[in-house]
């Protein structure tokens, strides 16, 4: 540490640093002698007497546990070391994997404050440590109070936002009868997750999908899921129907004792509403951030609905053809594309081969080793 920073010292100074104490924070500088021979004693001088900017960029060029050291050296260094130049330099040089942030200018490498590039060069640094470790562990570990029941979540990317398929009971009865799904804000200034956006499903979700994507010009989320619904009316509006069909196991076949029906929803939820809706400067669920969620846009939007008898599972969204798609199983051999701008959904068929039954034949396998 002291080599990197007498150099830089000494290039921006333009003087030979002869001694540095961190813990007081002073720098002795040896001027060269006069013509007569007598050299001049040597100049002693606080760091805090430097420019900032230049204190600023003698920090950018030392390391990470270069500039934790001196944060500890008193409150001067403290707000110097939190300065966004240095730790977005710190990222540009970084040869650990940074993981993906939401694809919006509002978190792109020039508009990031110096905490949130700290934070994500520090997470990065300690997922590449534990990732690597033979023998990895959690560091420390956190929860949350979600206010619902949640039987699902996905995340994207980066871990910004965390979507949950929830489920609530009304009134004093044990059996669910209010399904959502809610984003929660997972890296709010304020500390902990908090819930931002919520929007009904009228029966559980499940095979929770989401990504990042670009829908007519917008940056979104994507989100896709499958539900279940009563095949006839009078039972969907039956306030007591006798088959909850939300109390099926979503990832097997059933037969259920009435007709359903399946639905495969996609939402957007553009990032610009997320953004505001978890604006650092509002402790979501207070007064005041209740007013200012009522006076934004609703953030869900649909995309695309898509119904059948037969059973839908694991949908999935991608680009095709530069296009965002959603693309979801159809048992019992058929997958169904569907473009999110816009257009008819398109079904493959995939033809199931006629493969000849042929029994299993298990033989030992035996390893000989010379003496």
């Amino acid at each position: 540490m002291r080599t990197s920073l007498l150099g830089s010292l000494n290039i921006l100074l333009r003087r030979r640093p002869r001694a540095l104490d961190l813990e007081k924070g002073v720098v002795e500088l040896g001027l060269r002698p006069n013509n007569d021979g007598q050299g001049r004693p040597p100049i002693r001088m606080r760091l805090e007497d430097v420019a900032n900017d230049v204190l600023i960029m003698i920090f950018s060029y030392l390391d990470v546990r270069d500039v934790v050291a001196l944060r500890q050296v008193n409150k001067f260094f403290h707000d110097i070391s939190h300065h966004s130049i240095i730790w977005k330099r710190f990222l540009r040089q970084s040869d650990v994997p940074i993981p993906p942030l939401p694809p919006t200018s509002r978190h792109s490498l020039p508009h990031l404050s110096g905490l949130e590039a700290e934070r994500l060069l520090l997470r990065s640094v300690s997922l590449q440590r534990t990732w690597t470790s033979r023998d990895p562990s959690y560091i420390d570990s956190w929860a949350f109070n979600a206010n619902y029941t949640v039987f699902s979540m996905a995340t994207v990317p980066g871990g910004q936002y965390l979507i949950a398929s929830v489920g609530n009971c009304i009134g004093n009865g044990e059996r669910f009868t209010d399904y959502s799904l809610v984003i929660y804000a997972m890296d709010h200034p304020h500390g902990g997750g908090h819930a931002i956006a919520r929007t009904r499903t009228h029966t559980k979700a499940y095979h929770l999908k989401a990504r990042y994507t670009t829908i007519r010009g917008r940056h979104s989320i994507a989100i896709a899921y499958v539900r279940r619904d009563w095949g006839r009316r009078s039972e969907r509006e039956n306030p007591n129907p006798s088959v909850d069909v939300s109390e099926f196991s979503g990832d097997h076949e059933i037969d259920p004792p009435t007709p359903i029906k399946y639905e495969c929803v996609a939402l957007e939820v553009p990032l610009e509403c997320l953004e505001l809706l978890s604006d650092p400067r509002l402790t979501p669920g207070t007064p005041e951030w209740k007013a200012h969620a009522n006076a934004q846009p609703k953030p869900f939007r649909y995309l695309a609905i898509i119904r059948t008898r037969s059973q839908l599972m694991y949908p999935d969204i991608d680009e095709l053809f530069g296009k965002p798609y959603l693309a979801v199983l159809k048992r019992p051999n058929s997958i169904v594309f569907q473009n999110l701008e816009g257009g008819a959904a398109s079904t493959l068929f995939c033809q199931i081969p006629n493969l000849p039954n042929q029994p299993l034949v298990c033989r030992p396998f035996v390893t000989q080793l010379s003496k």
